[in-house]
């Protein structure tokens, strides 16, 4: 277990302080008091990431607060973790419509009715109305895209963290990385499936070009890319087998929060 800065210095991994911070990236400044993580915390993720935790949930907590640091609030970005990727429709009408179809017994004419029938569909009636009421209200995601609220849990997806450029509005987030984390490499091709379909899902997003997908499998990251826009963007690989702890890794989150620091 690593305890101190020099530990990992010693096994070739880079010294916490010296990382590079976007201000610096950008000013061309160096300044320690805007180090990208305290020394702790830099340990605390080596420490868990080079010992196979037992849960992968075991390094959502050190990994998002690094994150953090990279990309602080300040400067407007969220990094959220397993927040949901809901698949958009451009016309939620028609899915409205298309699940009528699907599910609806037609209804009898109100003369075959029972009063008491009568009285039950007219409260159905008025439910049916709130629900669309509420459903309407909320029409849009975080990213500005219209989803259906009615969408099966399935279809919802949750990447381990979302980075976005953010403001205070609540539709306007702009997606910038996905990072989905694994304890180790095992089940290699499962996690990247899943990855790419986050990728696949986000392509139609309000994101940005360059949008970054990783894959963090323990002490090993893989970069995956989008090549186009919209349902005809695919999935490239851009980097495999790079440490977890690492300046390339650090270098990627680096590069992509100074691109959005103002």
């Amino acid at each position: 277990m690593y305890k101190r800065l020099e530990d990992l210095l010693s096994h070739q991994h880079p010294l916490a302080p010296q990382i590079e911070s976007p201000y610096a990236r950008i000013t061309g400044q160096r300044c320690k008091s805007r180090t990208v993580s305290p020394e702790w915390l830099w340990l605390r993720l080596a420490n868990i990431v080079e010992n196979r935790p037992h849960l992968e949930s075991s390094i959502y907590g050190p990994l998002g607060a690094f994150l953090g640091c990279i990309f602080p609030p300040l400067h407007k970005f969220l990094v959220k973790q397993q927040s949901a990727l809901r698949k958009e429709v451009l016309h939620p009408d028609e899915v409205a419509r298309e699940l009528d179809f699907l599910f609806d017994i037609p209804d009898l004419p109100d003369e075959y009715l029972h009063p008491r029938q009568l009285s039950t569909k007219v409260e159905e009636e008025q439910a049916e109305e709130e629900q669309a009421e509420e459903e309407q209200a909320d029409p849009l995601d975080s990213f500005g895209g219209t989803v259906d609220n009615r969408i099966s849990a399935g279809d919802v997806k949750l990447p381990d963290f979302l980075i976005v450029k953010a403001t205070e509005s609540t539709t306007n987030d702009t997606l910038i990385a996905i990072i989905e984390v694994k304890r180790d490499v095992d089940y290699i091709n499962h996690s990247r499936y899943q990855l790419f379909e986050y990728l696949e899902r986000a392509a139609l997003k309000c994101r940005d070009e360059k949008l970054l997908g990783f894959l963090v499998m323990g002490n090993r990251v893989e970069v995956y890319g989008l090549n186009g826009w919209g349902g005809d963007a695919t999935v490239v690989n851009l980097k495999r087998n790079i440490p977890t702890i690492g300046h390339e890794f650090v270098e990627y989150l680096q590069t992509l929060a100074a691109r959005f620091w103002a």
